[in-house]
Protein backbone atom coordinates (compact mmCIF):
# COMPACT_ATOMS: atom_id res chain seq x y z
CA UNK A 1 0.00 0.00 0.00
CA UNK A 2 2.42 2.66 -1.20
CA UNK A 3 -0.09 5.52 -1.18
CA UNK A 4 -1.15 4.80 2.38
CA UNK A 5 2.46 4.58 3.57
CA UNK A 6 3.26 7.86 1.84
CA UNK A 7 0.23 9.42 3.53
CA UNK A 8 1.55 8.39 6.94
CA UNK A 9 5.00 9.75 6.10
CA UNK A 10 3.49 13.12 5.20
CA UNK A 11 1.56 13.11 8.50
CA UNK A 12 4.80 12.45 10.38
CA UNK A 13 6.61 15.17 8.42
CA UNK A 14 3.84 17.72 9.19
CA UNK A 15 3.15 16.58 12.75
CA UNK A 16 4.06 19.94 14.31
CA UNK A 17 1.66 21.76 11.98
CA UNK A 18 -1.07 19.25 12.83
CA UNK A 19 -0.44 19.67 16.55
CA UNK A 20 -0.57 23.45 16.15
CA UNK A 21 -3.91 23.40 14.30
CA UNK A 22 -5.40 20.93 16.75
CA UNK A 23 -4.10 22.80 19.79
CA UNK A 24 -5.53 26.11 18.62
CA UNK A 25 -8.99 24.78 17.90
CA UNK A 26 -9.13 22.60 21.02
CA UNK A 27 -8.07 25.59 23.10
CA UNK A 28 -10.81 27.73 21.58
CA UNK A 29 -13.30 24.93 22.17
CA UNK A 30 -12.39 24.50 25.85
CA UNK A 31 -12.57 28.25 26.50
CA UNK A 32 -15.92 28.72 24.76
CA UNK A 33 -17.48 25.60 26.30
CA UNK A 34 -16.32 26.63 29.78
CA UNK A 35 -17.77 30.13 29.41
CA UNK A 36 -21.01 28.84 27.90
CA UNK A 37 -21.39 26.08 30.43
CA UNK A 38 -21.16 28.60 33.25
CA UNK A 39 -24.22 30.46 31.98
CA UNK A 40 -26.58 27.54 32.12
CA UNK A 41 -29.62 27.73 34.36
CA UNK A 42 -29.05 26.64 37.96
CA UNK A 43 -31.50 25.60 40.66
CA UNK A 44 -33.36 28.61 42.06
CA UNK A 45 -32.93 29.43 45.74
CA UNK A 46 -33.83 32.48 47.86
CA UNK A 47 -30.79 34.53 48.90
CA UNK A 48 -30.15 35.28 52.56
CA UNK A 49 -27.71 37.71 54.19
CA UNK A 50 -26.52 38.37 57.74
CA UNK A 51 -28.56 41.09 59.44
CA UNK A 52 -28.93 42.64 62.88
CA UNK A 53 -32.06 44.21 64.38
CA UNK A 54 -31.79 46.98 66.97
CA UNK A 55 -35.20 47.10 68.70
CA UNK A 56 -35.61 50.38 70.56
CA UNK A 57 -39.39 50.11 70.59
CA UNK A 58 -39.89 46.75 72.34
CA UNK A 59 -43.50 46.55 71.18
CA UNK A 60 -45.41 43.56 69.84
CA UNK A 61 -45.00 44.90 66.32
CA UNK A 62 -41.25 45.44 66.67
CA UNK A 63 -40.80 41.96 68.15
CA UNK A 64 -42.78 40.48 65.24
CA UNK A 65 -40.63 42.36 62.73
CA UNK A 66 -37.52 40.94 64.41
CA UNK A 67 -39.03 37.46 64.22
CA UNK A 68 -39.81 37.99 60.54
CA UNK A 69 -36.21 39.06 59.87
CA UNK A 70 -35.04 35.89 61.57
CA UNK A 71 -37.21 33.82 59.23
CA UNK A 72 -36.05 35.49 56.03
CA UNK A 73 -32.39 36.32 56.83
CA UNK A 74 -29.54 35.17 59.04
CA UNK A 75 -30.18 37.11 62.26
CA UNK A 76 -27.24 38.09 64.49
CA UNK A 77 -27.22 39.82 67.87
CA UNK A 78 -25.25 43.07 67.92
CA UNK A 79 -25.20 45.50 70.90
CA UNK A 80 -26.97 48.81 70.42
CA UNK A 81 -23.68 50.67 70.34
CA UNK A 82 -22.37 52.89 67.54
CA UNK A 83 -18.84 51.46 67.61
CA UNK A 84 -20.09 47.86 67.76
CA UNK A 85 -22.37 48.42 64.78
CA UNK A 86 -19.61 50.07 62.75
CA UNK A 87 -17.17 47.24 63.51
CA UNK A 88 -19.76 44.59 62.57
CA UNK A 89 -20.36 46.25 59.21
CA UNK A 90 -16.66 46.90 58.59
CA UNK A 91 -15.64 43.28 59.24
CA UNK A 92 -18.69 42.01 57.33
CA UNK A 93 -20.17 40.23 60.36
CA UNK A 94 -23.45 41.67 59.12
CA UNK A 95 -24.41 43.32 55.85
CA UNK A 96 -27.52 45.11 57.03
CA UNK A 97 -28.63 46.67 60.33
CA UNK A 98 -32.32 47.46 60.90
CA UNK A 99 -33.09 50.06 63.57
CA UNK A 100 -36.67 50.14 64.92
CA UNK A 101 -37.10 53.54 66.63
CA UNK A 102 -39.04 54.05 69.84
CA UNK A 103 -42.75 54.58 69.24
CA UNK A 104 -42.77 52.84 65.84
CA UNK A 105 -45.41 50.25 66.81
CA UNK A 106 -47.82 52.78 68.20
CA UNK A 107 -47.24 55.06 65.20
CA UNK A 108 -47.99 52.23 62.79
CA UNK A 109 -51.23 51.38 64.61
CA UNK A 110 -52.31 55.00 64.30
CA UNK A 111 -50.99 55.27 60.72
CA UNK A 112 -48.28 57.67 61.84
CA UNK A 113 -45.11 58.71 60.02
CA UNK A 114 -42.25 57.21 62.09
CA UNK A 115 -40.00 55.34 59.65
CA UNK A 116 -37.66 52.41 60.10
CA UNK A 117 -33.97 53.20 59.81
CA UNK A 118 -31.24 50.99 58.38
CA UNK A 119 -27.50 50.87 57.78
CA UNK A 120 -25.89 48.57 55.22
CA UNK A 121 -22.51 47.83 53.69
CA UNK A 122 -21.49 50.52 51.15
CA UNK A 123 -22.01 49.63 47.47
CA UNK A 124 -24.17 46.63 48.41
CA UNK A 125 -27.50 45.90 46.73
CA UNK A 126 -28.56 43.49 49.47
CA UNK A 127 -30.02 46.36 51.49
CA UNK A 128 -32.46 47.15 48.69
CA UNK A 129 -33.58 43.52 48.66
CA UNK A 130 -34.16 43.47 52.46
CA UNK A 131 -36.03 46.79 52.31
CA UNK A 132 -38.36 45.32 49.70
CA UNK A 133 -39.10 42.35 51.96
CA UNK A 134 -39.80 44.64 54.92
CA UNK A 135 -42.08 46.80 52.82
CA UNK A 136 -43.96 43.70 51.72
CA UNK A 137 -44.40 42.57 55.34
CA UNK A 138 -45.59 45.98 56.56
CA UNK A 139 -47.99 46.34 53.63
CA UNK A 140 -49.47 42.93 54.44
CA UNK A 141 -49.78 43.86 58.11
CA UNK A 142 -51.61 47.10 57.29
CA UNK A 143 -53.95 45.24 54.95
CA UNK A 144 -54.98 42.83 57.72
CA UNK A 145 -55.46 45.68 60.19
CA UNK A 146 -57.60 47.63 57.72
CA UNK A 147 -59.73 44.52 57.18
CA UNK A 148 -60.74 44.64 60.86
CA UNK A 149 -58.34 42.22 62.56
CA UNK A 150 -56.88 43.14 65.92
CA UNK A 151 -53.16 43.78 66.22
CA UNK A 152 -52.24 40.32 67.56
CA UNK A 153 -54.22 38.46 64.88
CA UNK A 154 -52.95 40.75 62.13
CA UNK A 155 -49.34 40.15 63.17
CA UNK A 156 -49.77 36.37 63.16
CA UNK A 157 -51.60 36.43 59.81
CA UNK A 158 -48.84 38.58 58.30
CA UNK A 159 -46.15 36.12 59.43
CA UNK A 160 -48.07 33.18 57.98
CA UNK A 161 -48.74 34.95 54.68
CA UNK A 162 -45.17 36.14 54.10
CA UNK A 163 -43.84 32.70 55.02
CA UNK A 164 -45.61 31.15 52.02
CA UNK A 165 -43.20 30.11 49.27
CA UNK A 166 -43.75 29.56 45.58
CA UNK A 167 -42.37 26.47 43.92
CA UNK A 168 -40.00 27.64 41.19
CA UNK A 169 -39.16 25.37 38.27
CA UNK A 170 -36.75 26.66 35.63
CA UNK A 171 -37.64 25.46 32.16
CA UNK A 172 -35.66 25.30 28.96
CA UNK A 173 -36.97 26.54 25.63
CA UNK A 174 -38.59 23.17 24.90
CA UNK A 175 -40.38 23.00 28.25
CA UNK A 176 -38.22 20.32 29.86
CA UNK A 177 -36.45 20.68 33.19
CA UNK A 178 -33.28 22.71 32.80
CA UNK A 179 -30.67 20.09 33.62
CA UNK A 180 -28.33 20.54 30.67
CA UNK A 181 -25.03 18.99 31.67
CA UNK A 182 -21.83 21.02 31.42
CA UNK A 183 -20.03 18.46 29.26
CA UNK A 184 -22.71 18.96 26.61
CA UNK A 185 -21.24 22.38 25.84
CA UNK A 186 -17.85 20.82 25.15
CA UNK A 187 -19.35 18.36 22.67
CA UNK A 188 -21.46 21.17 21.19
CA UNK A 189 -18.38 22.62 19.49
CA UNK A 190 -17.01 19.33 18.13
CA UNK A 191 -18.39 20.13 14.61
CA UNK A 192 -16.31 23.30 14.51
CA UNK A 193 -13.16 21.39 15.45
CA UNK A 194 -13.75 18.52 13.08
CA UNK A 195 -14.62 20.64 10.06
CA UNK A 196 -11.91 23.25 10.57
CA UNK A 197 -9.11 20.90 11.59
CA UNK A 198 -9.90 18.12 9.15
CA UNK A 199 -10.18 20.43 6.17
CA UNK A 200 -6.92 22.18 7.07
CA UNK A 201 -4.91 19.05 7.89
CA UNK A 202 -6.29 16.69 5.26
CA UNK A 203 -6.26 19.46 2.70
CA UNK A 204 -2.60 20.20 3.35
CA UNK A 205 -1.72 16.52 2.89
CA UNK A 206 -3.89 16.09 -0.16
CA UNK A 207 -2.36 19.12 -1.85
CA UNK A 208 0.89 17.17 -1.92
CA UNK A 209 -0.83 14.26 -3.70
CA UNK A 210 -2.74 16.56 -6.05
CA UNK A 211 0.32 18.19 -7.53
CA UNK A 212 0.25 17.66 -11.27
CA UNK A 213 3.61 15.88 -11.44
CA UNK A 214 2.62 13.53 -8.62
CA UNK A 215 -0.73 12.72 -10.21
CA UNK A 216 0.93 12.01 -13.57
CA UNK A 217 3.44 9.67 -11.94
CA UNK A 218 0.66 7.83 -10.10
CA UNK A 219 -1.32 7.45 -13.34
CA UNK A 220 1.69 5.80 -14.87
CA UNK A 221 2.08 3.39 -11.95
CA UNK A 222 0.37 0.04 -11.45
CA UNK A 223 -1.86 1.53 -8.73
CA UNK A 224 -5.37 2.05 -10.05
CA UNK A 225 -7.35 5.22 -9.40
CA UNK A 226 -9.78 3.27 -7.24
CA UNK A 227 -6.97 1.77 -5.16
CA UNK A 228 -5.32 5.19 -4.82
CA UNK A 229 -8.52 6.81 -3.57
CA UNK A 230 -9.23 3.97 -1.14
CA UNK A 231 -5.73 4.20 0.32
CA UNK A 232 -6.07 7.96 0.66
CA UNK A 233 -9.44 7.48 2.35
CA UNK A 234 -7.85 4.96 4.71
CA UNK A 235 -5.12 7.45 5.53
CA UNK A 236 -7.73 10.12 6.26
CA UNK A 237 -9.61 7.73 8.53
CA UNK A 238 -6.41 6.87 10.41
CA UNK A 239 -5.73 10.54 10.96
CA UNK A 240 -9.30 11.21 12.04
CA UNK A 241 -9.21 8.43 14.63
CA UNK A 242 -6.09 9.95 16.14
CA UNK A 243 -7.65 13.43 16.28
CA UNK A 244 -10.97 12.11 17.60
CA UNK A 245 -9.28 10.00 20.28
CA UNK A 246 -7.31 12.99 21.53
CA UNK A 247 -10.44 15.16 21.60
CA UNK A 248 -12.36 12.56 23.58
CA UNK A 249 -9.46 12.04 25.97
CA UNK A 250 -9.49 15.75 26.78
CA UNK A 251 -13.24 15.62 27.47
CA UNK A 252 -12.71 12.77 29.95
CA UNK A 253 -9.90 14.68 31.66
CA UNK A 254 -12.08 17.81 31.93
CA UNK A 255 -15.30 16.19 33.19
CA UNK A 256 -14.11 12.88 34.68
CA UNK A 257 -16.68 10.68 36.40
CA UNK A 258 -19.49 13.15 35.64
CA UNK A 259 -19.12 12.30 31.97
CA UNK A 260 -18.20 8.63 32.35
CA UNK A 261 -21.18 7.93 34.63
CA UNK A 262 -23.63 10.11 32.73
CA UNK A 263 -25.39 7.14 31.14
CA UNK A 264 -25.07 8.65 27.65
CA UNK A 265 -21.28 8.72 27.26
CA UNK A 266 -21.22 5.92 24.62
CA UNK A 267 -23.78 7.83 22.55
CA UNK A 268 -21.79 11.06 22.85
CA UNK A 269 -18.78 9.13 21.56
CA UNK A 270 -20.80 7.69 18.68
CA UNK A 271 -22.28 11.04 17.73
CA UNK A 272 -18.90 12.79 17.76
CA UNK A 273 -17.18 9.95 15.87
CA UNK A 274 -19.78 9.96 13.12
CA UNK A 275 -19.35 13.69 12.70
CA UNK A 276 -15.60 13.14 12.59
CA UNK A 277 -16.22 10.91 9.56
CA UNK A 278 -18.26 13.76 8.11
CA UNK A 279 -15.33 16.10 8.70
CA UNK A 280 -12.98 13.67 6.96
CA UNK A 281 -15.23 13.36 3.94
CA UNK A 282 -15.66 17.13 3.80
CA UNK A 283 -11.91 17.65 4.03
CA UNK A 284 -11.35 15.04 1.31
CA UNK A 285 -13.91 16.80 -0.90
CA UNK A 286 -12.66 20.36 -0.43
CA UNK A 287 -9.03 19.33 -0.86
CA UNK A 288 -9.92 18.04 -4.31
CA UNK A 289 -11.21 21.53 -5.21
CA UNK A 290 -8.43 23.68 -3.72
CA UNK A 291 -5.42 24.42 -5.92
CA UNK A 292 -3.16 25.88 -3.25
CA UNK A 293 -2.88 26.56 0.48
CA UNK A 294 -4.53 29.99 0.25
CA UNK A 295 -7.65 28.60 -1.41
CA UNK A 296 -7.71 25.76 1.10
CA UNK A 297 -7.62 28.12 4.09
CA UNK A 298 -10.35 30.29 2.61
CA UNK A 299 -12.61 27.32 1.89
CA UNK A 300 -11.95 25.79 5.32
CA UNK A 301 -12.93 28.98 7.14
CA UNK A 302 -15.99 29.64 4.99
CA UNK A 303 -17.38 26.11 5.07
CA UNK A 304 -16.75 25.44 8.78
CA UNK A 305 -18.26 28.73 9.95
CA UNK A 306 -21.24 28.45 7.59
CA UNK A 307 -22.06 24.92 8.69
CA UNK A 308 -21.63 25.75 12.38
CA UNK A 309 -23.69 28.93 12.33
CA UNK A 310 -26.50 27.37 10.31
CA UNK A 311 -26.34 24.09 12.22
CA UNK A 312 -26.90 25.64 15.64
CA UNK A 313 -23.37 25.22 17.00
CA UNK A 314 -22.76 28.90 17.71
CA UNK A 315 -26.35 30.17 17.76
CA UNK A 316 -29.11 28.18 19.45
CA UNK A 317 -31.79 26.91 17.10
CA UNK A 318 -34.34 28.52 19.42
CA UNK A 319 -33.40 31.94 18.06
CA UNK A 320 -33.49 30.92 14.41
CA UNK A 321 -36.40 31.65 12.10
CA UNK A 322 -38.25 28.73 10.57
CA UNK A 323 -36.84 29.56 7.16
CA UNK A 324 -33.30 29.37 8.56
CA UNK A 325 -34.03 26.04 10.22
CA UNK A 326 -35.27 24.69 6.89
CA UNK A 327 -31.92 25.63 5.35
CA UNK A 328 -30.01 24.29 8.38
CA UNK A 329 -31.36 20.79 7.72
CA UNK A 330 -29.09 20.66 4.68
CA UNK A 331 -26.01 20.83 6.91
CA UNK A 332 -24.63 17.83 8.86
CA UNK A 333 -24.02 20.02 11.94
CA UNK A 334 -27.80 20.45 12.35
CA UNK A 335 -28.33 16.72 12.90
CA UNK A 336 -25.32 16.49 15.19
CA UNK A 337 -26.57 19.34 17.40
CA UNK A 338 -30.05 17.79 17.62
CA UNK A 339 -28.53 14.61 19.05
CA UNK A 340 -26.16 16.48 21.34
CA UNK A 341 -28.95 18.62 22.82
CA UNK A 342 -31.04 15.51 23.37
CA UNK A 343 -28.22 13.68 25.16
CA UNK A 344 -27.54 16.73 27.33
CA UNK A 345 -30.95 16.31 29.01
CA UNK A 346 -30.91 12.52 29.38
CA UNK A 347 -29.34 9.91 31.61
CA UNK A 348 -30.63 7.02 29.51
CA UNK A 349 -31.40 6.75 25.82
CA UNK A 350 -34.51 4.71 25.05
CA UNK A 351 -37.83 4.72 23.25
CA UNK A 352 -38.57 7.56 20.86
CA UNK A 353 -35.38 9.34 21.85
CA UNK A 354 -33.31 6.37 20.70
CA UNK A 355 -35.14 6.32 17.36
CA UNK A 356 -34.55 10.04 16.83
CA UNK A 357 -30.90 9.71 17.83
CA UNK A 358 -30.12 6.97 15.31
CA UNK A 359 -32.07 8.82 12.63
CA UNK A 360 -29.78 11.79 13.21
CA UNK A 361 -26.76 9.48 13.03
CA UNK A 362 -28.05 8.13 9.71
CA UNK A 363 -28.42 11.64 8.31
CA UNK A 364 -24.83 12.44 9.23
CA UNK A 365 -23.64 9.25 7.51
CA UNK A 366 -25.61 10.24 4.43
CA UNK A 367 -23.75 13.56 4.29
CA UNK A 368 -20.42 11.76 4.70
CA UNK A 369 -21.18 9.42 1.81
CA UNK A 370 -22.31 12.33 -0.35
CA UNK A 371 -19.11 14.28 0.28
CA UNK A 372 -16.93 11.24 -0.39
CA UNK A 373 -18.82 10.53 -3.58
CA UNK A 374 -18.43 14.12 -4.75
CA UNK A 375 -14.71 14.01 -3.98
CA UNK A 376 -14.27 10.79 -5.97
CA UNK A 377 -16.17 12.26 -8.92
CA UNK A 378 -14.00 15.41 -8.92
CA UNK A 379 -10.81 13.34 -8.63
CA UNK A 380 -11.83 11.08 -11.50
CA UNK A 381 -12.69 14.06 -13.71
CA UNK A 382 -9.31 15.66 -13.05
CA UNK A 383 -7.50 12.38 -13.77
CA UNK A 384 -9.31 11.99 -17.10
CA UNK A 385 -8.41 15.56 -17.97
CA UNK A 386 -4.72 14.84 -17.35
CA UNK A 387 -4.88 11.58 -19.25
Amino acid sequence: MPVYKTFLKIINHNKMTIIMYLGIFLGINMIISSLTGGTRAEVFSTAKISVAVIDRDQSDISQTIKKYMGQTQYLKDIPDDKDALQDALFFRDVEYVLIIPEGFGESLMKEGTIQLDNINVPNSYSGIYVNMQLEQFLTTLKAYMVSGQDAETALQSSLETTALESKVTLLTEDGSLSNMQKYTYYFQFIPYIMTSVMIQIIGTIMLAFNKEDVRRRMLCSSTSLKSRNLQLALGCITLSILVWSLTMLISVVMYGSTLLNSGVFPYLLLNSFVFTVVGVSLGFCISSLAKNQIQLSGLATTVSLTFCFLGGVFVSMTYMAKSMLSIAKFTPAYWYVLSNDMLGHLTKLSGDNAVKFFQNIGMQFAFAIAFFGLALAITKKKSNRIA
